[in-house]
């Protein structure tokens, strides 16, 4: 289970806690680190557009392609 790993890193600063939060809602997880990548976690296009309008909604703004690009 990932979220047992002692690589997990925290979120720090407003835009990395909205993005983190975004992750986790998005993929039914507890928790995301800033180092965990959104696809290997489960993540896919469909959910990348989720994340987008769910962090514009919590004032992040960016777009699919930075998901992809994470």
């Amino acid at each position: 289970d990932y979220q047992e790993t002692q690589n997990y890193r925290a979120p720090v600063g407003a835009v990395e806690e909205v993005l983190a939060g975004v992750y986790a809602q998005v993929l039914g997880l507890a928790r995301v680190g800033v180092d965990e990548s959104f696809f290997e976690l489960g993540g896919d296009s469909i959910l990348s557009m989720q994340v987008v309008a769910r962090a514009r909604a919590a004032g992040v703004v960016c777009t699919p392609r930075d998901i992809f690009l994470e």
